[in-house]
C-alpha cells in the first residue's frame, strides 16, 4: 500500500494486469459464478469460503470479469491523471 490511505501500489497493479489475459471477460448467463475471456475459463467465483460462510458467487464473478486488465489500466491512468492535477493546483 502506498503512503496515500490505502492504495494500492499502482505500479504493482498495472504490471498485474499487463500480465493478465487481455481482452473482454464475461460471466456467462448458464454458468454465472465463472470468468471466460472467449473460451478461456479466467476465474470461478465459489459460493462458499468455508462452511457456513456463503457468499454472493455471482456478483463476485461479475464483478471480477467487470475489473478486466483494461479496466484496471484505465482506472489506474485515471488515478495518476488527477493525482497529477492535484499536485499542480498545489503548486508541487
Amino acid at each position: 500500500m502506498s503512503a496515500i490511505g490505502n492504495c494500492p501500489d499502482l505500479d504493482a497493479l498495472a504490471a498485474l494486469a499487463r500480465e493478465a489475459t487481455a481482452g473482454e471477460w464475461e460471466t456467462p448467463a448458464e454458468k454465472p459464478w465463472r470468468v471466460y475471456s472467449g473460451d478461456v475459463l479466467i476465474a470461478v467465483a465459489n459460493g462458499m469460503t468455508h462452511p457456513g460462510d456463503e457468499v454472493n458467487a455471482d456478483a463476485n464473478a461479475a464483478y471480477i470479469a467487470a475489473m478486466n486488465p483494461a479496466v484496471g489500466l484505465g482506472v489506474i491512468e485515471e488515478i495518476r491523471r488527477l493525482r497529477a492535477a492535484v499536485a499542480r493546483v498545489r503548486g508541487e
